[in-house]
This record gives structure tokens, C-alpha cells and sequence, in this order.
């Protein structure tokens, strides 16, 4: 195939980059439109003749990628303002370019091993380490050597999960390894089933917590998915940092790194968990999105922080940090598709818990951490969501299942009252405590009714989910207590994992076959201000900008109308494109505006709520 149109849209993107005139960049972006969509139309045909097969995951994926900026295109020829048109273009051309090229790299020969599908790796070498045992296959070099790889994967996950989880997968990695030192080369199942289940047990007892420490990291993350992104925003947006400088931002942006690193394993943990192949490309051009998004946080978060007043650079940002979000609630509902329900809210109540215990103790003493009890809420909002996310027909219509999620819903609407309140007295602080047992409560009544659902269902849901297996030993609460032998045994696998490069999802990553590309930064002198009058102008023409329509009142009324919204997704016979729609516009559920980047504006507002509030406590 000649891949004209491609060759064509090349030709465009190169004119583009070479114009100054707006009357001829407009004409060429409406070209560039056109020119797109018979490209993807023409990857579309390639990817049916058996030859351009090999690699259709990737192209799939660019494809998918390149009718994302469809939309974003459009706006630009419609006129849409912005004030960072060049820097948007620019953005947009870039992705184009990659993604077109890609295509022409792997249509032409240039593909290699790098680029399939990288995900899950631990799944899949799990799944293969466990049919091996079952098969009562020969443990050999070969065998071992695959258990190496799994602990290595099973480790960089630990590394990215909590401190809990990362004791529990350091654990079990030791039981793998401690059994399997005392099977002897070329040993095989057949001979001694009590070694062989000894042996599988202890990979089951791994893959279970890898599952809860995944599962654990997800609800952290999708119930507040923008904090980095936040604490960014308002550092930019405070007057008391000054004069500025680029190493104020260094613990912000690292932060920043381990999310999208986090989210990236939670992506492909979930497409390795997925049979569905249209969910699977979804997934990752999710993934995909985010992590281009990611090459211009730092640089544009930058330029932001620095010089706050420029108009180019905030608008740059804002349109940034509107992707990543619009991508981030894409990314949780598919997730939200393919995550067991069951155990997910098993694994939430774990988390919850001691939680709860930790502000009661807190209370005890007299005080009261708000931001704990803020997670709390979050947490069991993120909960609730899924609940209207997920597709299981074990008991999406179960009207017992269904009830009480609305009587939770009901709970953490009345939450969220209390928190908004004044607690800093005994009878408020005993309300929130009341109302986090009584979600406790119904969460645990929830997980029950799920189970009793499942119980009764004799036919297998057809829909992936993260796999639980049962375990043939009754062996679920194994704890490893370390010895220094044991503690040595996970020496090298540490050192490999510490020199591991972070995860990507690999549309956007240099392979060995690729030509390295240039991601286009802005060079722009940043030059930081000195004036604490032109700080206040900043805030202002800031919000009037983007965030004309904001004003005080709404930012405190805006809570009343989110709860209202939240009762609208209960409606189970949306469908899951309107559903998504509807969560990407602004169609807020509850508690969301504590957590959220919903605009950058509003941050500003907010903002200029608490000092209002400092001033008159001083008065």
C-alpha cells in the first residue's frame, strides 16, 4: 500500500509548522481535518489484509490516539478561543506526527519484539508459572528462570503500592522462594504432589496480594486522582511565594511522576486482567493520552509558576491539565468495567478501617484531622461510583444491592454536611464518628449482599474481571517472618527492580528500532514577578479569563447542586458512551468538588475564600 493519505497528512503537518500567517494556518488545520480522518480511515483498511496483522495492537492504539485530536482540531478550525492557540497546534501536531509515524514504522517492516503489548506482565507470567505446576510440568532452568522475572514484576509493583502492601508482597515473594529452593533441579510435580501444592500455593498467596495491593492502589488514586495537580495549581496561584524558582516545584512534580508512573500500572494491570479486545485498546489509549500529556507537565507547570500572568502560558496549562482530567475519568470508568466488584469493596473496607480507627483515636485526644476525614468521604464516594460503573448482572438489578447503595449515598451526603460544619466541638466530632460507622456498616452489609448474589447465580459472569483465585491450601493468612537468610534471598531481585526505568505504556516511549523524536518545550524567558500589586491583578484577570461565569456564591452553593447531580448515574439503562459523556461535562457527583481540578479558575476562587476566612478569624 502507497498510505497516501497518511504521506498527505505529513506533508500538511510540516506546512503547518512552517507558517506565520493566521489566514493560512487556519485553511491548513481545516486541510489537516480532512486529510486525518482519511488517514485513519486508511489505517483502518490496512489493518484488515493479513500481512499488517503483526502488530495491530499498536496500530489499533495509534489509530485510536489520532481520532482523539479529532475533537480538539475542530475547535481550533470552529475558532474555540484559547489563549495558547500556538502552544495547543503545536501540541496537537506533535501527537499527530508520532502517531502517523508509528504507523508507517510498523506497515513497513520496522517493528520489533518492543512493540507488543506490554501489559501485565506479572499476570501473564503468573497465569503461565501456575498452568506449569498444575501440568505437573518439569522444574527446570527455564521454570526457574520465569520465577525470577515474577518476583521482579511482583517487586516494581510493591515498590508503587503502599507501605502495608509492600511488606505483604515482600512476603510472599520470600515463601515463593523459600519453597522453591527446597525442590531440587529437574524435580518433577508428579513425584511429590505435597511439594508441588506446597509450591502452588505460594504463587496463589503472591498473586492475591499483588490483586489487593493493585485494587487498594486504585481506590486511592481514583478518589483523588488531581492532588498533584492541585497542590501545583495553588502554589502557583499564592502570593507568598516570592521571588520564585523553578526547585519550589521539585516535591510537587515528583509527586506527580509517581502518580502517572501508579496510574500506568494500574492501566496495564487491568488490560492484562481484560479479555475484551475493543476494552483492552480503550484502555490504553487512555494510558496513552496521559502519558503524552505527561511530557509537558513539568515544562508548562514551569513556565505557569513562574510568570502566573501570561496569558499563553496559563492557557497552555489549563488546556494540559483539562486533558490529563478528561482522560483520568475515561481511564477509571473502563477500569471501573473491569475491576471484580466484590472484592474490590472487600479490599475498600480493609482500607477503611483502620482509617476510621486513626480519627476516632485522633478525636480521643481532642483532635480532629480533617483532611483524614475528607479522605475518608472520598474513598467511599470513589466506592459508590464504581458501584454505578460496574456491569455485573449478578447484582446491577438486584433491588436489595440497589437499595442500599442508595442508603449510602443517602449517608454520605449527610458526611459530607457534617464536614462542612464546624467540628471543633464534642457534638460535631461525635457526628462524624457516628457517620463513619454507620458507612462502615452498610459497605460491609453491601460486600455481603454482593456475595449472597454471586452465591445464588449459577451461570459465570461473562464480563473480565481482576482474577481472585481461590486457594487450594487453606493458606490465606501465611505471614513470612523474615530471617536473615530470607532477608537475603530478595537481595538481587531488589537491586534489579531499583535499576528498573518507571513504567510506560509504550505508544510514546523511544523502541530500538525507532528514530528518537523531540518533544518541543517552551524556551520562553522566564523573568519572575516582584510586585505584590500585579500578584492581585494576576488572581483577577486570571479568573475573569477562564472562569468569568464564577463567583462566590456559586462556589459555596456549588456543593448542593453536585449531590443533586449524583443521583442522576443511579439510572441503570444509560448507556456506557452516555454515561461517560455525561461525566466528562459537568454532570459532578457528590463530594468530587473537595478533590477535583474541575477548573483552575475555581482553585483561584477558593483560594481567595480561605484568606477572606484567615482574615476574619484575626479580626
Amino acid at each position: 500500500m502507497a498510505f497516501t493519505a497518511i504521506h498527505k497528512t505529513l506533508s500538511i503537518l510540516d506546512c503547518l509548522q512552517k507558517q506565520v500567517l493566521t489566514q493560512n494556518v487556519f485553511r491548513l488545520l481545516h486541510d489537516l481535518l480532512k486529510s486525518l480522518h482519511s488517514a485513519i480511515e486508511e489505517i483502518n483498511v490496512a489493518l484488515k489484509l493479513e500481512k499488517f496483522k503483526q502488530f495491530q495492537s499498536k496500530s489499533k492504539l495509534c489509530a485510536s490516539q489520532l481520532t482523539k485530536t479529532l475533537p480538539n482540531l475542530v475547535d481550533i478550525v470552529k475558532g474555540v478561543q484559547n489563549a495558547a492557540h500556538k502552544e495547543v497546534s503545536d501540541f496537537l501536531i506533535e501527537k499527530i506526527r508520532w502517531c502517523l509515524l508509528e504507523v508507517l514504522r510498523l506497515f513497513s517492516g520496522g517493528g520489533s519484539e518492543d512493540d507488543g503489548e506490554p501489559s501485565g506482565m506479572f499476570v501473564k507470567i503468573m497465569d503461565d508459572a501456575i498452568l506449569a505446576v498444575q501440568k505437573e510440568a518439569c522444574i527446570d532452568a527455564a521454570f526457574r528462570k520465569r520465577i525470577d522475572e515474577l518476583l521482579c514484576q511482583a517487586l516494581t509493583i510493591a515498590k508503587l503500592s503502599s507501605n502495608e502492601d509492600y511488606e505483604e508482597i515482600s512476603a510472599g515473594c520470600k515463601n515463593v522462594l523459600s519453597t522453591l529452593s527446597e525442590i531440587t533441579e529437574g524435580y518433577k510435580p508428579a513425584r511429590d504432589s505435597l511439594k508441588s501444592d506446597a509450591l502452588l500455593a505460594s504463587l496463589e498467596i503472591l498473586e492475591r496480594r499483588v490483586n489487593i495491593a493493585v485494587l487498594r492502589l486504585f481506590l486511592h488514586l481514583s478518589a483523588d486522582p488531581n492532588l498533584p495537580l492541585k497542590q501545583l495549581t495553588l502554589k502557583a496561584l499564592d502570593k507568598r511565594y516570592k521571588p520564585r524558582h523553578i526547585s519550589d516545584l521539585s516535591a510537587d512534580l515528583e509527586l506527580l511522576d509517581l502518580y502517572c508512573e501508579q496510574i500506568q500500572l494500574i492501566g496495564n494491570f487491568a488490560v492484562a486482567c481484560s479479555s475484551d479486545s475493543h476494552l483492552r485498546v480503550k484502555i490504553l489509549c487512555c494510558l496513552a493520552s496521559i502519558e503524552f500529556c505527561e511530557n509537558f507537565f513539568r515544562p508548562s507547570m514551569e513556565d505557569f509558576y513562574i510568570n502566573p500572568s501570561d496569558f499563553n502560558r496559563k492557557g497552555f496549562f489549563k488546556f494540559i491539565v483539562d486533558e490529563y482530567q478528561k482522560e483520568m475519568k475515561e481511564l477509571t470508568y473502563l477500569i471501573d468495567c473491569v475491576v471484580d466488584t466484590e472484592t474490590f469493596i472487600q479490599v475498600a473496607l480493609g482500607d477503611l478501617n483502620p482509617l476510621a480507627q486513626d480519627i476516632k483515636e485522633s478525636i480521643g485526644n481532642n483532635i480532629f484531622n480533617k483532611r483524614d476525614a475528607e479522605v475518608f468521604l472520598s474513598r467511599c464516594v470513589r466506592l459508590v461510583k464504581h458501584m454505578h460503573s460496574a456491569h455485573d448482572e449478578a447484582f446491577s438489578s438486584n433491588a436489595r444491592v440497589i437499595e442500599a447503595v442508595k442508603e449510602f449515598e443517602s449517608l454520605l451526603k449527610q458526611y459530607q454536611t457534617c464536614l462542612r460544619t464546624n467540628v471543633l466541638n464534642l457534638r460535631s466530632m461525635q457526628e462524624v464518628i457516628s457517620r463513619m460507622d454507620a458507612s462502615l456498616f452498610i459497605i460491609h452489609k453491601i460486600s455481603c449482599l454482593i456475595v449472597a448474589c454471586h452465591n445464588a447465580q449459577s451461570t459465570v459472569v461473562n464480563t473480565p474481571k481482576i482474577r481472585q483465585r481461590k486457594m487450594h491450601l487453606a493458606m490465606n493468612n501465611i505471614t513470612c517472618t523474615p530471617t536473615n537468610t530470607e532477608s537475603s534471598l530478595l537481595k538481587p531481585y531488589l537491586v534489579k527492580v531499583k535499576q528498573t526505568p518507571r513504567m510506560k505504556s509504550s505508544l510514546y516511549v523511544v523502541t530500538p528500532k525507532k528514530t528518537p523524536r523531540h518533544f518541543p518545550t517552551n524556551t520562553m524567558a522566564c523573568t519572575p514577578s516582584n510586585n505584590i500589586s500585579d500578584v492581585l491583578d494576576k488572581i483577577q484577570d486570571f479568573s475573569e479569563t477562564f472562569t468569568p461565569n464564577i463567583s462566590l456564591k456559586s462556589v459555596l452553593d456549588e456543593e448542593e447542586d453536585e449531590a443533586e447531580a449524583f443521583n442522576n448515574h443511579s439510572n441503570k439503562s444509560i448507556g456506557r458512551t452516555a454515561i461517560l459523556q455525561d461525566r466528562n461535562t459537568n454532570s459532578m457527583s457528590l463530594g468530587e468538588s473537595h478533590f477535583g481540578v474541575d477548573s483552575i479558575g475555581r482553585l483561584e476562587d477558593l483560594l481567595l475564600v480561605d484568606n477572606k476566612i484567615n482574615k476574619l478569624k484575626m479580626v
